[in-house]
């Protein structure tokens, strides 16, 4: 046989041209977009999701936790060693030893450090943050519980990223409660992830995600009508972050007496994070604990309605969700246990 190309199609020779080609066999219709937006978008409520989703939020508090307690079991040991040397005979006069020097640097750069190589587990303060969003608290430079609760009215123009973003206005009225203008502070500044409260030294506590305290702190912008702040063009304002449970960085051994007082503070503050880790470790616990209390019972009915159920979720799942299941399920069983359940 032989064929020649030509413009109006295939000349074929030795083969009789078909007068008509038939039209291929009907493919499938893909789904409407609209209802497989439906589909996407409809809920899951198949045992699978709500199994999924208590895994999912204990495996992250547990993550968390654990992370906050592998920080702190690097923060401890520096501070002993820190302590020790500070208690020791050739630390109580003259130079310091170059031992004991090396050992506050190591200790202030671990500090340094915490937020990122805790991940935002572990504040200032030693508090656990599972979800890995530790807070930094600051005070505003002129902003007090006295500045703001003033009678004189006044409005305040917050930029808290700076020029060009969208500013937070607060409208402080002659005659407004403390209470209120605390409150409407709040709400006008949590937009941007700021959160303000009273604190019993006449301050006011700002606190931000530590994660976004860097540029708070160099963008911070307030116009005011020139009684709290100035008025006309936003001006700056000094964000002062304030001390937490340890402030290495303001540590001594310069002298004696500066060592004597470094001592004292790394002592307290040894303390002081030996209570937070065992705190954090009972967390943990409690954890695990509720977790474990809200389990039903391993009854024969229990476990028949658990097979069942399993059994029917892996009839109607399909693809690696099915597979997955199966797993975490069967995990740390036998081979021989696995068939067995199986019915291999």
């Amino acid at each position: 046989m032989s064929v020649r190309l030509q413009s109006s199609g295939i000349e074929s020779r030795g083969i009789a041209t078909p007068s008509r080609v038939g039209a291929p066999a009907a493919v499938a219709a893909a789904p409407a977009p609209a209802v497989r937006e439906a589909e996407a978008s409809a809920p899951d409520t198949s045992w699978y999701a709500g199994f999924a989703a208590r895994q999912s939020e204990l495996n992250r508090e547990a993550t968390g936790t654990q992370r906050a307690l592998a920080w702190m079991d690097g923060l401890l040991p520096r501070l002993r060693e820190l302590a020790r040397r500070l208690s020791a005979p050739a630390a109580s006069a003259g130079a310091a030893p170059p031992a004991l020097e090396a050992s506050l640097a190591q200790l202030r750069g671990y500090w340094e450090r915490r937020p990122a190589d805790s991940g935002g587990t572990v504040d200032a303060e030693l508090q656990l943050f599972p979800a890995g969003d530790a807070r930094q608290a600051f005070r505003i430079r002129g902003l007090d519980q006295a500045a703001l609760a003033a009678p004189e009215a006044e409005t305040l123009v917050f930029h808290p990223r700076g020029m060009g973003r969208r500013a937070r206005v607060l409208v402080l009225g002659e005659g407004d409660a403390p209470e209120e203008r605390l409150r409407r502070l709040g709400a006008v500044l949590a937009p941007d992830g700021l959160q303000v409260a009273a604190d019993d030294a006449g301050g006011l506590r700002f606190s931000v995600q530590e994660s976004a305290w860097p540029a708070l702190r160099g963008q911070l912008l307030v116009q005011g009508g020139g009684r709290r702040f100035p008025s006309g063009w936003p001006s700056r304002v000094v964000a002062e972050p304030l001390a937490g449970a340890i402030d290495p960085a303001q540590w001594s051994v310069d002298d004696a007496g500066t060592r004597q007082d470094a001592f004292r503070q790394a002592s307290a503050a040894l303390i002081r994070a030996e209570h937070a880790r065992n705190d954090m470790a009972a967390h943990l616990a409690a954890t695990a604990a509720q977790v474990r209390a809200g389990q039903p019972q391993a009854t024969p009915a229990a476990m028949r309605q658990a097979a069942d159920g399993f059994a029917a979720g892996l009839a109607g799942d399909a693809g690696f969700r099915r597979l997955a299941t199966a797993g975490a399920c069967l995990r740390g069983m036998s081979r021989q246990r696995v068939g067995s359940v199986l019915g291999a």
